[in-house]
């Protein structure tokens, strides 16, 4: 049987990515293993941020908690405030941008999920 985690997230190191920091919360391991979502608190470094890519089985949730930037899918603009949520469907093209001084700074949840309930 499976085990609940109970851990604090300031006991998880961030680690380096191309376009800042994260650490894995849940997920790919770090924090605990899980098969079908990942949990990250991510910090995009000030004007770095992702190119436009996919997800192409994954739908994606960005909860903003500091900073600022922008988001854009389909030539929409779509600005990143703390507070604000972001659902990203499997397969939308999508790019997030930090702007400002301060890294923009968000939990970031995957999910692949062959069925509901």
């Amino acid at each position: 049987m499976a085990e609940k985690r109970v851990f604090q997230e300031s006991d998880v190191p961030f680690v380096p990515v191309p376009w800042g920091k994260t650490k894995v919360l849940v997920g790919t391991k770090a924090g605990g293993d899980a098969d079908k979502f990942y949990v990250a608190i991510t910090e995009y470094l000030p004007e770095v941020g992702h190119t436009m890519h996919a997800h192409a089985e994954e739908d994606e949730v960005m909860i903003i908690l500091s900073g600022k930037g922008y988001t854009l899918s389909d030539g929409v603009r779509k600005d990143l405030l703390p507070g604000t949520v972001v659902h990203i469907p499997a397969g939308c093209a999508h790019e997030n941008v930090p702007l400002g001084e301060e890294p923009l700074r968000a939990v970031v949840i995957k999910a692949k999920l062959s069925q509901l309930g």
